[in-house]
């Protein structure tokens, strides 16, 4: 990725489209959805189309610092939202976004801008983020901020110069977001409140990106083709779907409710059928597109946003308990104050990987492109801070009972019950269980999660 300066890019519009384009448009479009669906969920409001006075209640109750605009200025910066939804939901780059004068002023008598706003009365990259903050939620703006500030794209990107930038841009803001909590479907409970918010993040890395990149594959001369094209339907009106008509409305279909803000566990209508935008739905849709474009010169990226994907939920659930294995055996990261914790979080992690419903390992893993995955523990959750790399077709979990605990490394811990994952280092480094390296424990039960996840069950005695 050309990495471009902070300052610079923040305070232009776009000009060209390339990976840090296609990145910035994907971060600003998922913060635009996630406000139209507090609009739409908690106030009944459908962003595009003008407030009525009955409705300008409603705002001040969750935006209270909106209660000195006008109806008019209230319609007015509505249409700024989704002007800038609009900019960033395709690839152009000649799509200005105008902020007029009263706002602009408005806004700033409440909290002063870190970049340019906005150049004659255009708004900037950073203008977008701005303006989105006052019609966002806490729990969004912090989101966004992590999104935007870690992202790999700015030559700043020493880690604790934009951690900070991160952590004081949020800490700057919070108090001029809305009031509100995050609005989950009936289905979330299944994986818990916590956990449905990250998976909806991975969703608005992953599928976002897919769909730009879908559309950049599709259209590589963007900026002519944009030009004369409704932007509306040109994404999939390419012939390159005229044989494929169904495969077309479903990618449209899934493109339009993400990008308007519907997540995980929400009632969406398909083909005038309520169902549930949950995981069936999206990876049918990705291993239609995998086995559509596989072998189509040109879609390599597509197959990598896809294999991304299905790689990104077997990091969602297992990250943790590979995590925790590198903890508990790695003899540089174990300590006999830390020994019965990690034990403890170990089983923690296990059950959260047990609690997945089968099928779920078993589709994201077709999405899967390569033979290996590979897992990264990244040094800020490890106390030597060196990262740990490890690819592995299948990861094997061991599940382990002592009735007397267990002796690891010079250390014992009492927990009865501990569950590790078969991790790579170098053998000096790894610490051995009651006396045993993992695949030297005998297998009292074998069974496979899907095509990628080995569970192996055993009694150890010391």
């Amino acid at each position: 990725m050309d990495k471009k300066s902070l300052q610079n890019t923040f305070k232009q519009a776009y000009s060209s489209i390339n990976q840090q384009t296609i990145t910035i448009k994907s971060i600003l479009l998922a913060f635009c959805a996630d406000i139209e669906r507090f609009f739409k969920s908690r106030l009944n409001l459908d962003i595009h189309k003008p407030l009525l006075t009955e409705a300008i209640s409603s705002i001040h109750q969750y935006f209270p610092l909106l209660k000195n605009l006008t109806q008019d200025q209230l319609n007015r910066l509505l249409i700024v939202l989704v002007n800038v939804r609009n900019s960033n939901a395709h690839l152009h780059t000649n799509r200005n976004v105008y902020l007029d004068v009263d706002l602009r002023d408005y806004f700033f008598e409440l909290a002063k801008p870190q970049f340019e706003v906005s150049i004659e009365n255009k708004i900037t990259i950073y203008g977008s983020f701005y303006i989105l903050v006052f019609l966002s939620q806490k729990y969004q703006l912090w989101n966004i901020c992590s999104l935007l500030f870690r992202s790999n794209l700015f030559i700043e990107v020493d880690k604790k110069t934009m951690g900070n930038l991160q952590i004081s841009t949020q800490h700057y803001f919070q108090d001029f977001c809305g009031k509100g909590k995050p609005i989950y479907a009936a289905g979330a409970s299944q994986y818990g409140k916590t956990q449905t918010q990250w998976l909806n993040e991975i969703n608005k890395r992953y599928l976002t990106d897919l769909f730009f990149d879908l559309e950049m594959a599709m259209y590589p001369s963007t900026d002519a083709n944009f030009e004369a094209t409704n932007f509306a339907t040109m994404s999939f009106s390419s012939p390159l779907f005229e044989k494929e008509p169904t495969l077309r409305a479903e990618i449209s279909k899934i493109r339009n409710l993400w990008f308007h803000g519907a997540w995980l566990f929400d009632t969406i209508m398909v083909n005038d059928q309520p169902i549930q935008f949950d995981f069936p739905l999206i990876f049918g849709l990705l291993l239609k597109l995998k086995n559509f474009f596989i072998d189509k010169p040109g879609y390599e990226t597509v197959i990598k946003d896809i294999h991304n994907y299905g790689a990104a939920i077997y990091d969602f659930f297992c990250l943790r308990l590979i995590e925790v294995s590198y903890k508990i055996l790695d003899r540089r990261l174990l300590t006999l104050e830390k020994i019965d914790t990690r034990a403890t979080d170990s089983m923690l992690a296990y059950q959260r990987l047990l609690s997945v419903n089968e099928q779920i390992f078993i589709d994201a893993g077709e999405l899967i492109n390569k033979k290996e995955i590979k897992w990264i523990i990244i040094p800020d959750k490890l106390s030597d801070r060196k990262v740990r790399t490890m690819g592995t077709d299948c990861l094997d979990v061991y599940h382990l009972h002592s009735v007397s605990g267990f002796d690891i490394g010079d250390f014992h811990t009492d927990a009865k019950d501990i569950a590790l994952v078969k991790i790579r280092l170098q053998d000096e480094f790894v610490l051995k269980v009651n006396g045993k390296y993992l695949n030297e424990f005998p297998i009292q039960e074998e069974r496979m999660i899907g095509t990628r996840i080995r569970i192996i069950q055993s009694i150890s005695t010391q």
